[in-house]
């Protein structure tokens, strides 16, 4: 039995995982992407809305010590990803990183 089959906690992004849920193994990066939009988009037809897997996994990489990113690199890396969006949709983007 592997690792993922005991459920062993997974804390970096590119770990895999079985989702339960699925019946299939994914990228813990896919299932937080997932379980996070259907809460924030209320997609109650989505399978991952209300997941107790994918809200565990949440909890256990937000307490990780081991991500190897520190709070200043995730930060970068969200006002990248914000902006990337608003360029996108035409928004104006002011730079803050430095």
């Amino acid at each position: 039995m592997s690792e993922e089959d005991k459920g062993a906690r997974v804390t970096k992004l590119d770990d895999k995982l079985f989702c339960k849920t699925r019946r299939t193994t994914i990228l813990l990066e896919t299932c937080l992407d997932n379980f996070v939009d259907a809460g924030a988009f209320h997609k109650e037809s989505s399978a991952c809305y209300g997941c107790r897997q994918g809200a565990d996994n949440r909890r256990a990489f937000a307490s990780s010590t081991e991500t190897g990113e520190t709070r200043a690199d995730l930060k970068r890396a969200f006002a990248i990803s914000r902006n990337n969006k608003r360029r996108r949709s035409g928004h104006r983007v002011i730079s803050l990183i430095t």
